[in-house]
Protein backbone atom coordinates (compact mmCIF):
# COMPACT_ATOMS: atom_id res chain seq x y z
CA UNK A 1 0.00 0.00 0.00
CA UNK A 2 1.46 3.61 -1.03
CA UNK A 3 2.03 5.92 1.96
CA UNK A 4 0.43 9.23 1.58
CA UNK A 5 2.45 12.28 2.10
CA UNK A 6 1.22 14.51 5.33
CA UNK A 7 -0.13 16.87 2.77
CA UNK A 8 -2.50 15.26 0.51
CA UNK A 9 -5.33 15.61 2.68
CA UNK A 10 -4.56 19.40 3.16
CA UNK A 11 -3.58 19.67 -0.87
CA UNK A 12 -7.52 17.32 -1.57
CA UNK A 13 -9.23 19.68 1.03
CA UNK A 14 -7.77 22.65 -0.18
CA UNK A 15 -9.05 21.50 -3.93
CA UNK A 16 -12.91 20.57 -2.60
CA UNK A 17 -12.99 23.74 -1.07
CA UNK A 18 -11.53 25.99 -4.34
CA UNK A 19 -14.06 23.88 -6.12
CA UNK A 20 -17.03 24.82 -3.84
CA UNK A 21 -16.04 28.63 -3.80
CA UNK A 22 -15.57 28.21 -7.73
CA UNK A 23 -19.24 26.70 -7.68
CA UNK A 24 -20.95 29.83 -5.39
CA UNK A 25 -19.19 32.56 -7.29
CA UNK A 26 -20.67 31.21 -10.47
CA UNK A 27 -23.71 30.37 -9.29
CA UNK A 28 -23.65 33.95 -7.84
CA UNK A 29 -22.47 35.79 -11.07
CA UNK A 30 -25.44 33.79 -12.81
CA UNK A 31 -28.01 34.65 -10.72
CA UNK A 32 -27.18 38.19 -10.36
CA UNK A 33 -26.94 38.37 -14.56
CA UNK A 34 -30.84 37.19 -14.61
CA UNK A 35 -33.84 39.38 -14.70
CA UNK A 36 -36.12 37.21 -12.67
CA UNK A 37 -35.94 34.33 -10.15
CA UNK A 38 -33.62 31.50 -11.54
CA UNK A 39 -34.26 27.46 -11.01
CA UNK A 40 -31.45 25.00 -10.03
CA UNK A 41 -31.66 23.38 -13.62
CA UNK A 42 -29.80 26.03 -16.00
CA UNK A 43 -27.24 26.56 -13.10
CA UNK A 44 -26.43 23.10 -13.16
CA UNK A 45 -25.80 23.28 -17.01
CA UNK A 46 -24.06 26.29 -16.60
CA UNK A 47 -21.68 24.66 -13.38
CA UNK A 48 -21.73 21.11 -14.40
CA UNK A 49 -23.27 19.87 -11.50
CA UNK A 50 -26.48 18.54 -10.51
CA UNK A 51 -29.88 20.45 -9.24
CA UNK A 52 -29.42 18.65 -5.76
CA UNK A 53 -25.58 20.52 -5.25
CA UNK A 54 -27.15 24.29 -6.69
CA UNK A 55 -29.62 23.54 -4.02
CA UNK A 56 -27.52 22.92 -1.12
CA UNK A 57 -25.22 25.92 -2.15
CA UNK A 58 -28.37 28.31 -2.44
CA UNK A 59 -29.79 26.96 0.37
CA UNK A 60 -26.15 28.20 2.67
CA UNK A 61 -26.13 31.38 0.40
CA UNK A 62 -30.27 32.27 1.96
CA UNK A 63 -28.91 31.37 5.59
CA UNK A 64 -26.18 33.93 5.25
CA UNK A 65 -28.70 36.43 3.11
CA UNK A 66 -27.05 36.41 0.12
CA UNK A 67 -29.88 35.11 -2.10
CA UNK A 68 -33.85 34.40 -1.13
CA UNK A 69 -36.49 31.97 -2.64
CA UNK A 70 -39.53 33.06 -3.76
CA UNK A 71 -41.77 29.69 -3.27
CA UNK A 72 -44.81 30.67 -5.92
CA UNK A 73 -45.51 29.62 -9.53
CA UNK A 74 -42.30 31.38 -11.55
CA UNK A 75 -40.37 31.80 -8.33
CA UNK A 76 -36.74 30.62 -7.63
CA UNK A 77 -33.74 32.37 -6.42
CA UNK A 78 -32.91 35.99 -6.56
CA UNK A 79 -30.48 38.04 -4.82
CA UNK A 80 -31.09 40.11 -2.00
CA UNK A 81 -29.55 42.61 -3.16
CA UNK A 82 -31.30 42.79 -5.91
CA UNK A 83 -28.55 42.01 -8.55
CA UNK A 84 -27.24 43.70 -11.74
CA UNK A 85 -29.71 43.32 -14.04
CA UNK A 86 -31.93 45.57 -12.72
Amino acid sequence: MPSMSPHSCDTACYMIRNSKSSSVLHILLHTAEQVGPVTPHPLTETIGTNPRAVRRVMAELRQRAYVQFEKRLGGGWTLACGGIAS
